[in-house]
């Protein structure tokens, strides 16, 4: 495309992009979390990348949500942040989730400091001359709009997904290597929930899996990919998979790769995102790429 790509950030970017021959600036690493992070990141940072778009000059720069933050000290270059969602719906629930002691004061406040903070910065982003946001779905959008961003300043475009990666393999030999890799014997239709935890409904899938097996009997096996969050919330979870006499049907795979996300992708039969709150997942882009060239997977959104 005839575009040169100056990448920065806190962490070392994959070896694959860097063999593309694109160029690497360091910055520091903020050590605080959310709703602080974007805060320290500019301070430790701004001076930093005020040098860089000096020596650079770069045409345009793109910047990930409230990191947006940047754009005061750069108003001679636009600017596009891309924000994956707004945690406005995930406020609405954040009460109902079975989280509990110090971590449900931690994660309530958390939740709803940087959702404050992040729409009160959208929303001044937007005012500044060249500054622009990309939302990932029309809901996140919206839901920018409603919080004051300007209409005429905020853009919606959907995630993309490399189709290299995934992609459609033998379904018995990836469903051989997630069995050898994870140790885990997988009986009847797969089902798939990918990225768990509170605001993604982990513990309501758990109890549809009761009544799955009550319709349609033992023959499934649930694969649970990625950390469950806080700790109060996966002792709650796993209680629940014990007393409800699930531990043979549900698999709880922990942290997994994502070298190895295609292959449980063309294992199951299913893949579940029962999300309460979501801007537009990757993993409906997955699947969508792996139904759209010919695979046979089920998507249940």
């Amino acid at each position: 495309m005839d575009v040169e790509v100056i990448l920065t950030s806190p962490t070392t970017p994959p070896t694959d992009l860097l063999r593309l021959g694109i160029t690497h600036y360091g910055l520091k690493k903020p050590l605080f979390r959310d709703p602080f992070y974007a805060v320290e990141f500019y301070t430790l940072n701004n001076g930093i990348i005020k040098d860089l778009i000096d020596h650079e000059k770069p045409d345009i720069i793109i910047t990930h949500g409230p990191l947006a933050i940047i754009a005061k000290a750069i108003r001679e270059v636009p600017i596009v942040s891309v924000v994956h969602g707004t945690y406005t719906n995930e406020v609405k629930w954040m009460w109902d989730h079975p989280i509990f002691g110090v971590e449900r004061v931690k994660y309530i406040s958390g939740i709803y400091a940087t959702h404050k903070l992040d729409m009160t910065l959208y929303r001044l982003f937007t005012r500044l001359g060249n500054a622009y946001l990309v939302a990932v779905s029309r809901n996140t959008r919206g839901e920018l709009i409603e919080a004051g961003a300007l209409l005429n300043k905020v853009f919606s475009v959907l995630n993309g997904v490399d189709k290299e990666v995934f992609k459609p393999v033998n379904k018995d030999y990836a469903k051989t290597l997630v069995e050898e890799i994870f140790k885990a014997r997988l009986k009847g239709k797969v089902l798939l929930h990918v990225n768990p935890g509170p605001s993604k409904g982990t513990h309501i899938l758990i109890k549809a899996a009761t009544m799955l097996r009550k319709i349609y009997g033992d023959s499934f096996t649930l694969l649970i990919a990625g950390r469950l969050g806080p700790k109060t919330y996966r002792e709650y979870v796993e209680d629940m998979v014990r007393g409800l006499k699930l531990e043979e049907n549900v698999k709880m795979l922990g942290y997994v790769e994502n070298k190895l996300l295609p292959l449980l992708y063309n294992t199951a039969d299913v893949t579940i995102v029962p999300s309460f709150s979501e801007g537009a997942p990757f993993s409906n882009t997955r699947i969508l790429s792996l139904w759209n060239t010919g695979n046979s997977n089920e998507c249940w959104w």
